[in-house]
């Protein structure tokens, strides 16, 4: 199953990439820069996006992926 998973992702057209790309950073400029008042170096804001990409993609429940992370989701396909 994780090679059907890995040939769509292949076959996904430019459009659908851009969108996944604004659609996380929509999500990390609302959870993370916006709901803070903060002065940030550019390593501490290299540091919050790191943690940030960390949490999106191993702890944040993902409502479309049965309320799994990514990483869980994609593990499902592994052990089956």
């Amino acid at each position: 199953m994780i090679g059907k998973a890995k040939r769509d992702f292949k076959n996904i057209n430019k459009q659908e990439v851009v969108s996944i790309i604004e659609s996380f950073f929509s999500h990390l400029k609302t959870e993370v820069f916006y709901s803070q008042d903060f002065t940030a170096t550019n390593e501490q804001i290299i540091e919050l996006v790191e943690e940030y990409i960390y949490y999106y993609n191993n702890e944040r429940i993902q409502l479309k992926l049965n309320k799994l992370p990514p990483v869980s989701y994609q593990e499902q396909f592994c052990t089956a």
